[in-house]
C-alpha cells in the first residue's frame, strides 16, 4: 500500500510542477522527502481500493493535462528542487514511470489490462 500511495505522491507532485511551469509560473518549486511522505502517509490504514481509485484518477488527470499542452507550453521550464527541468521532462518522466510500475501494480491489485487500456478508459481521444 505505501508503494501505491508513493507513486500517487509522485504523480501529484510532478503534474504539479508541470501545470506551474507550463502556465509560465517560474517560481522555483522544492523538492520533496519521499521517505517522510511514505512514513507519514497512514497508507497502511486505507482500503486497498481506495489508494487503487485515486492512482487511476491521478493517472487520468496526468494524461488529460499532457493532452492539453501545446509544444510552447511543452517546452517551458522551470526550478524543481534547484535543478532545471522542462515541462515535456516532467510529463516524460510521470508517465514513464506510471507505464514502468504498470504490471506490478495491475498485478497486485487485480486485472486492470494494460497501461495503454487503464490510461485510455474513459478519456475521449
Amino acid at each position: 500500500k505505501e508503494v501505491l500511495v508513493h507513486l500517487c505522491d509522485f504523480e501529484r507532485m510532478f503534474s504539479y510542477r508541470a501545470l506551474r511551469f507550463s502556465r509560465g509560473d517560474a517560481t522555483p518549486v522544492e523538492a520533496f522527502e519521499q521517505d517522510t511522505y511514505v512514513a507519514t502517509s497512514g497508507a497502511n490504514r486505507r482500503p486497498l481500493s481506495e489508494i487503487v481509485d485515486e492512482l487511476v484518477s491521478l493517472r487520468r488527470a496526468t494524461i488529460l493535462l499532457a493532452r492539453s499542452l501545446s509544444e510552447e507550453m511543452l517546452d517551458r521550464a522551470g526550478l524543481a528542487g534547484g535543478h532545471p527541468v522542462t515541462v515535456r521532462a516532467l510529463i516524460f518522466i510521470t508517465l514513464a514511470i506510471a507505464k514502468a510500475t504498470w504490471p506490478t501494480f495491475a498485478g497486485t491489485t487485480g486485472n486492470f489490462g494494460s497501461f495503454e487500456q487503464a490510461s485510455r478508459a474513459g478519456l475521449p481521444d
